[in-house]
């Protein structure tokens, strides 16, 4: 007997009536039917749209407020743009200067790094950060999307889980690589996904692995959401493997090639092995259970109690290791939609990854934020039994509350966390702190932010040092902030005193020179007055013959 197969749009089988069946009989049953799209103004869109549009508001808040603007925030956030007004410049990453990430984040920066030639290097870098900001809106939409087959309850509880965790507000306070990162692993799992379904078309899994590859490009993390899909197709798409594969390396080589190629074993060397090898920094294994989970201000709590900060952690890993059993349990009856693996698989490896990393910063949690928020908009709940009980209006209600509950008690927490300075660690760049870094010459700055910030940063002039990081320098050869080693490490110091020989004025912290170095700038240099509200080691100096 012949066996009906189903076909899509794009005229690729499907699977067969038979599987068809079978999983019109085990789909779960909160996925919402097709609903007519002329219907734009339902309570769930208006939901949907006041919890983007408020979150939204919080992240411009953030950038706006608080003494924000003209400040540094982070030293990765000047590194980032510095980099991309160097490549518009045509002075290439690996080849010319050093630099620890993937190529492409220079390039979606590079339009702002453009318009700085008319705006200035600071009001340039102050609309990158806004654009940032919009760029972690679009992947909270991007959530949407995914999520759109889902109930009501829990498209909101998935779309409000990203739009107010915490992560939203450290990875979106300035330009960071994490939304970046994001939006472009979403729309891979969007070209990936028919509904909740893999599907069999060829040509959309081909736009999903070059999405994974210029991810990567992006940062090399992308590899963790990109195994997650690879995983499941292996065994229910054995055939679209290979496509998946071969169009995550053509979308990584065509980003990258134009930059690796030139200089192979340098890229290696800045983006994988260093990384790899660099040293623990940032925060402890509680710090990041605290900081992973994106709840708003539990990080906090060890200020109040650490042992009730311990009981709440704790608390919150057991509920969710209970859920995870239970709907694994689940999974034995009803297998769980191919959406629902990927968001699960992807949190487990990203999680897992962040646990075990020799480093981790606060603004390492954006990458799983999405990945959580799907997972729990489409995770099987042990209470669905109670909601076909006597009482299942009584059921919905609760539900609801208890999710309306949770999203207004993050969003008010994090419509405090937005206008508060403490945010980030902030450096004003005033109009006299940049009358006293100059207008001529050479700037050799240890924070390129800075430099920026102030309108003089020359690391794209040809004549100029090309360095806009130096702690990569320090981790390329050493990889750790080692100061003893620093000092004694031949190919950093060769470095330092080739930038000294190249700059009129230097704001560098001179604690990390060695002999050689320290002579040079003494003898040819001399000290400016320049009082900064912190990363005081850095003093200012101006070459000889040049007036202060």
């Amino acid at each position: 007997m012949t066996t009906q197969n189903a076909y899509n749009a794009e005229g690729h089988q499907i699977m067969s009536i038979d599987e068809l069946q079978s999983v019109s009989m085990t789909a779960p049953t909160d996925i919402s039917p097709h609903r007519d799209p002329r219907k734009l103004v339902t309570a769930r869109n208006v939901l949907l749209t006041l919890i983007i549009a408020s979150s939204a508001v919080m992240l411009i808040t953030q950038s706006l407020a608080g003494g924000n603007i003209a400040t540094e925030h982070v030293y990765d956030d000047g590194v980032y743009f510095a980099a991309s007004l160097n490549v518009v410049h045509g002075i290439i990453p690996y080849k010319d200067f050093i630099f620890l990430q993937p190529p492409l984040i220079t390039i979606w920066l590079a339009p702002f790094s453009l318009i700085s030639h008319v705006t200035g290097t600071r009001w340039a870098f102050e609309a990158a950060r806004l654009f940032t900001d919009l760029i972690s809106v679009v992947d909270i939409c991007l959530v949407a999307y995914l999520l759109r087959k889902r109930s009501t309850i829990r498209q909101i509880l998935g779309v409000g889980i990203i739009a107010y965790s915490e992560n939203m507000l450290w990875g979106s306070r300035t330009i960071l690589i994490e939304p970046y990162l994001v939006a472009l692993c979403l729309a891979a799992y969007i070209a990936l996904l028919n509904g909740e379904t893999i599907t069999d078309s060829r040509r959309r899994m081909w736009i999903a692995g070059i999405l994974f590859g210029l991810a990567g490009a992006t940062k090399i993390w992308a590899i963790f959401p990109m195994l997650a899909a690879l995983i499941i197709i292996w065994k229910i798409r054995p055939n679209q493997r290979l496509r998946l594969v071969l169009g995550t390396a053509t979308g990584f080589i065509a980003a990258v090639a134009p930059f690796a190629l030139l200089v192979p074993g340098k890229f290696l060397s800045e983006v994988v092995f260093t990384q790899a090898l660099r040293g623990a920094n940032g925060l402890g294994i509680e710090a990041r259970l605290q900081d992973l989970s994106g709840i708003p201000d539990l990080f906090y709590l060890k200020y109040i109690s650490a042992t009730l900060a311990i009981i709440v952690l704790l608390a919150i890993y057991l509920l969710a290791a209970i859920l995870i059993a239970a709907s694994l349990n689940t999974w034995r009856q009803r297998p769980g939609t191919h959406l629902e693996l990927l968001a699960a698989m992807g949190a487990a490896l990203i999680g897992i990854s962040f646990l075990l990393a020799h480093s981790y910063f606060n603004n390492y949690g954006f990458f799983l934020a999405p990945f959580i928020s799907l997972s729990l908009a489409t995770i099987s709940y042990p209470f669905k039994s109670l909601s076909t009980s006597r009482s299942p209006v009584k059921f919905r209600v609760i539900a609801t509350a208890t999710v309306a509950f949770i999203l207004l008690t993050f969003a008010w927490q994090d419509s405090k966390l937005a206008t508060k300075p403490g945010l980030a660690l902030i450096t004003t760049v005033s109009a006299r702190a940049s009358a006293a870094l100059g207008n001529t010459g050479c700037l050799w700055s240890a924070n390129p932010g800075i430099a920026i910030l102030a309108n003089r940063y020359t690391g794209d002039q040809t004549a100029c040092p090309h360095t806009v990081d130096w702690g990569g320098t320090e981790l390329l050869f050493v990889h750790n902030y080692n100061l003893a080693k620093i000092k004694n490490n031949p190919a950093i110091q060769r470095d330092f005193l080739r930038f000294l020989h190249k700059s009129d004025r230097v704001f560098v912290n001179w604690n990390y020179f060695g002999a050689t170095e320290m002579a040079y700038l003494t003898s040819h240099f001399h000290k400016v007055s320049f009082q900064q509200n912190y990363h005081l080691a850095k003093i200012l100096y101006f070459r000889n013959g040049i007036p202060n």
